[in-house]
């Protein structure tokens, strides 16, 4: 997940993880203020469930993003609109009806495909 966007909205560096157990990821951040998650639910689109998904905890903390949310705060970034998505113990997978990408990081090999 590229970082800079969180640069671009909250004018400060976030540092994201991805973490997942079996078919569930999530965004893993530095604590984010309620005023900073608010301008997020925002930019995606949030609904409702997002907006009860990323209220703060008790401790008024803000740390982390669902998968699904991440999606919708980042689907103007990608080439395709993402349906749905799998991860595994070799990466995370953005998956599209109709369109192929695949981009290898570490690598400069892009390749597009319609299906």
């Amino acid at each position: 997940m590229r970082s800079s966007i969180f640069l671009d909205i909250l004018k400060r560096p976030v540092h994201p993880r991805i973490v997942w157990d079996l078919d569930y990821w999530e965004v893993l951040t530095d604590v984010l203020t309620p005023e900073e998650m608010e301008k997020l639910l925002i930019l995606g689109n949030a609904d409702k469930e997002d907006r009860q998904a990323h209220a703060p905890y008790e401790s008024g903390r803000i740390k982390d993003l669902t998968d699904v949310f991440t999606i919708k705060l980042l689907q103007p970034e990608f080439i395709f609109p993402v349906e749905k998505s799998e991860v595994t113990e070799h990466g995370l997978y953005l998956l599209s009806k109709g369109q192929s990408f695949t981009k290898e990081y570490g690598s400069k090999e892009v390749s597009y495909e319609s299906v």
